[in-house]
């Protein structure tokens, strides 16, 4: 399967593509597709549709992005691209909500923090890297409550 892709207008093709076409590879090697970049057109191959479709997408939320932002880091393509594939899924072996309070909970809405508060739960130590504001402090001390409630340890200590 292939699509075509215009750039949006005012988008910065050196930031979309990055560095030696870095952002480009990083897209190919998660989804499987080939990109070919041609003046302001991109065309998309691949053999599953469905990961043409979602390479489609990741490439129209980084035009946009490109048109805001110099520079696109390598972490955040990795989280945009994670973000489309898991789009819409939550697994259902892990957690959908954590108990914070007698009367409170905090519903997990991404796949991704499903897959944080169990590594947090599952770790001694674990590290979040990603942009501001995407609740890596917030889950980490919902899941810190969590299980000072639940009783799974005696005490929290915050750093």
């Amino acid at each position: 399967m292939e699509l075509h892709l215009a750039l949006e207008e005012n988008s910065n093709p050196l930031v979309l593509l990055g560095h030696q076409n870095k952002n480009i590879k990083l897209l190919e090697d998660a989804l499987d597709v080939t990109i070919f970049h041609r003046g302001d057109n991109l065309n998309i191959q691949g053999v599953n549709p469905e990961k043409v479709q979602k390479a489609q997408t990741v490439l129209q939320k980084l035009s946009s992005l490109s048109r805001k932002k110099e520079f696109i880091s390598s972490d955040e393509v990795r989280i945009l691209i994670e973000k489309v594939i898991n789009e819409g899924k939550l697994d259902q072996n892990l957690p959908n909500s954590l108990k914070v309070s007698n009367s409170k909970f905090l519903h997990l809405k991404r796949f991704i923090q499903q897959k944080y508060v169990k590594t947090i739960m599952n770790n001694d130590v674990t590290i979040a890297i990603g942009p501001a504001g995407t609740g890596k402090t917030y889950v980490a001390v919902a899941t810190a409550l969590n299980m000072l409630i639940e009783q799974k340890v005696k005490k929290v200590i915050l750093t």
